[in-house]
């Protein structure tokens, strides 16, 4: 997913869950999260309620100030086009059973038509097979904010989806032959 990223905020939390995620020896350097103020407000976290619904546990100040209101206990769909949530539905629960991330391109918009180009990075919290179903996000939108005017923003269009990629080897024909 990495590569499929546009904003360096995005690369940046993609690349440290992949060191966490995949090399445990990997230690967290000098710089903690105050020293990233503009990344650390559009973090989330989802959790899987029930089927279809998947409200965010925890998000950051800077989602808050953006969707003028406090996200927390909210479903994410309802921030998405009715037309868009069976795909969005279906990218979530692949993204907590697998053990890769996925990136949503969106537009997103205000009551006043005013749209910005948004970028959603999605990577799993828990183990595949866990029965945990918790989901890490960044909102990153891609330069624009000032055209919105302050006005909040109201819904989404879902534009693009990268489904994570499968890290597991595909079965390989073996031929052998004989000359008995």
């Amino acid at each position: 997913m990495l590569d499929r990223a546009v904003h360096p905020n995005t690369k940046s939390m993609l690349l440290a869950w992949r060191k966490l995620a995949y090399e445990p020896a990997f230690t967290v350097s000098a710089r903690t999260a105050p020293d990233f103020p503009q990344i650390l407000g559009r973090f989330f976290v989802l959790q899987k309620a029930e089927e279809g619904v998947w409200p965010f546990r925890i998000a950051g100040e800077g989602l808050s100030h953006l969707f003028a209101r406090d996200l927390r206990e909210q479903n994410i769909l309802g921030l998405f086009r009715r037309d868009d949530h069976d795909l969005l539905k279906a990218m979530l629960s692949t993204v907590s059973a697998s053990d890769e991330p996925a990136l949503i391109m969106a537009q997103g918009e205000t009551l006043h038509r005013r749209r910005v180009d948004v970028e959603i990075a999605l990577a799993p919290l828990d183990p595949p097979g866990s029965g945990t179903h918790r989901v890490l996000g960044l909102y990153q939108t891609l330069g624009g904010e000032p055209m919105l005017e302050g006005r909040p923003i109201h819904r989404h269009i879902l534009t693009t989806v990268h489904l994570p990629r499968s890290r597991k080897s595909e079965p390989r024909l073996k031929l052998v032959a004989s000359n008995d």
